[in-house]
């Protein structure tokens, strides 16, 4: 198949996020925040960030990793 100029690789929409990686939120009150993964529950990506003065403990649905 020939190569096309201009377009690059897509990212991989399927990549297997682990706890431990760095993600960014990209919509809702935490956007443009980049976290660590503590765990993932289900489809959930579960993080600890300081809200508030205090270490909160929050779930975020994981739509898509890149």
């Amino acid at each position: 198949m020939p190569h096309c100029s201009g377009y690059g690789r897509a990212p991989n929409p399927h990549r297997a996020i682990r706890p431990g990686d760095e993600a960014l939120i990209v919509n809702g009150p935490f956007a443009r925040r980049t976290i660590k993964i503590d765990d993932i529950v289900g489809q959930k990506a579960r993080m600890t960030m300081l809200m508030f003065g205090a270490l909160k403990t929050i779930e975020i649905p994981m739509l898509e990793a890149a």
